[in-house]
């Protein structure tokens, strides 16, 4: 039987309660920027399964979606809440992150144009089957790659590279927070 491995000493052992990052190099990188995304609550065009972009109708929350932000708030406050809060410049997320922003005794929410949801370009506020209905090639060739756009709207592909820009500056401008 082989022998067992000989065990860390204690000092070299990572606590539990550490938060450093510990890579390859020797530099502290010390405790992480924690992004935590929270989904808004629902408008009505959410329950009715319409496109809702950033350049379309910009629906308030419903009644449902005011309530899901409330538990949005409550996990977040179990949690132990979070340094800065920011949304997108829609209505819904405005409203989602300023009931979080009053349950966790927030500020301001920070607006960041970034994050905002896709444009939907001229299917914004239809639903599926009557995109499918109008543009039946254009949505067959969006459902197949991420690089194509709604006709007058952007790419999945155009929106990640803009959220992750987003993200790469919100890490810059609040490091080692939540």
């Amino acid at each position: 039987e082989p022998p067992a491995p000989p065990s860390a000493p204690p000092s070299a052992q990572p606590s539990a309660s550490s938060k450093k990052i510990i890579g390859w190099s020797r530099a502290d990188l010390g405790a992480p920027t924690t992004l935590l995304m929270v989904r808004h609550g629902v408008p009505q065009q959410s329950v009715e399964h319409r496109f809702s972009g950033i350049n379309g109708f910009d629906p308030p929350l419903i009644d449902l979606g005011r309530r899901q932000a409330e538990a949005a708030a409550e996990e977040l406050a179990r949690r132990g809440g979070a340094d800065v809060l920011v949304c997108s410049p829609l209505q819904r997320t405005r409203q989602t992150a300023a009931i979080i922003s009053e349950r966790l005794g927030m500020g301001e929410p920070i607006v960041v144009d970034g994050i905002a949801e896709a444009d939907f370009g001229e299917w914004d506020s239809l639903n599926f089957a009557e995109v499918k209905a109008r543009w039946p090639d254009e949505l067959a060739a969006w459902l197949a790659s991420t690089e194509v756009a709604p006709p007058g709207g952007e790419s999945f592909a155009t929106v990640r590279r803009r959220v992750d820009a987003a993200r790469a500056d919100l890490v810059a401008r609040f490091p080692r927070q939540r």
